[in-house]
């Protein structure tokens, strides 16, 4: 049979809980992430291959991937465009 004081202790409990998960889920999000990489033909080509396990969208499962070398030509395309 549950008194007062029990619920009472349950629920400091419970928030002391919340409040620890919290703490976990904000180091979990300022986890800083290693950097991927150039993205070379080669990974396109085994992300085409593997879209089933990766659960890609049809660009990604198309290999509509631009590589590193590509995003960077065009990057500098649209960067070398004058403003008006």
């Amino acid at each position: 049979m549950f008194y007062y004081s029990n619920i009472f202790v349950l629920n400091k409990t419970l928030i002391n809980m919340a409040e620890d998960l919290e703490e976990g889920i904000q180091d979990f999000l300022n986890v800083d992430l290693p950097e991927v990489g150039p993205i070379t033909q080669e990974m396109v080509q085994a992300t085409q291959e593997n879209s089933i396990v990766y659960g890609a969208n049809a660009r990604t499962a198309m290999g509509r991937i631009w590589t590193t070398k590509e995003y960077e030509v065009r990057r500098q395309r649209i960067l070398n465009i004058p403003l008006p």
